[in-house]
């Protein structure tokens, strides 16, 4: 007798997310991940959200964090780790994080200036 097995799958795969191998893309990138902080980047953000972000997550918490010319919070709330992954990550990887954006399929691309730095068109 042969026996069914039928798994269900939470999340919603897309034609985007399929590559001509029949392997799934890349959903998820990690950029940085020390200690209990991870910062990462979705694969994907043409629809979500409109400003260039990362998401980073320190903890239990979970933040969005926009890596245009304001960097902030944009979800939830800022409170005070969001602020100390602004100050200690933010700052000093924000052309890492925006050429790791322009590898992404997204609405919004960087421009490159005359000295290689990614910057708000």
């Amino acid at each position: 007798m042969c026996k069914k097995i039928l798994i269900a799958k939470k999340d919603h795969i897309e034609d985007w997310m399929i590559l001509d191998n029949g392997s799934l893309k890349l959903l998820e990138k990690t950029i940085i991940a020390e200690q209990n902080i991870k910062i990462y980047i979705h694969s994907n953000e043409t629809s979500k959200h409109h400003r260039p972000h990362v998401h980073a997550s320190y903890n239990e918490r979970e933040y969005v964090i926009s890596i245009d010319n304001t960097i902030e919070v944009i979800e939830p709330k800022e409170d005070k780790f969001s602020r100390y992954l602004i100050k200690t990550y933010f700052r000093s990887h924000l052309q890492y994080f925006r050429k790791e954006w322009n590898s992404i399929c997204s609405s919004y691309k960087f421009s490159i200036n005359d000295k290689g730095e990614y910057i708000c068109a």
